[in-house]
């Protein structure tokens, strides 16, 4: 019982981990789009 209480955690860690990776990819990819905007406006 109790291993199965850690291999949960275990999986909500690495969803938390891959939640956080693609919300910051999101983040990156939006200011990367604002630069180039910029550049083609000068």
């Amino acid at each position: 019982m109790a291993e199965q209480h850690q291999h949960s955690e275990g999986t909500e860690r690495v969803r938390e981990a891959i939640r956080d990776g693609f919300t910051i990819m999101l983040g990156a990819a939006s200011w990367a789009f604002e630069q180039g905007d910029r550049l083609v406006e000068t």
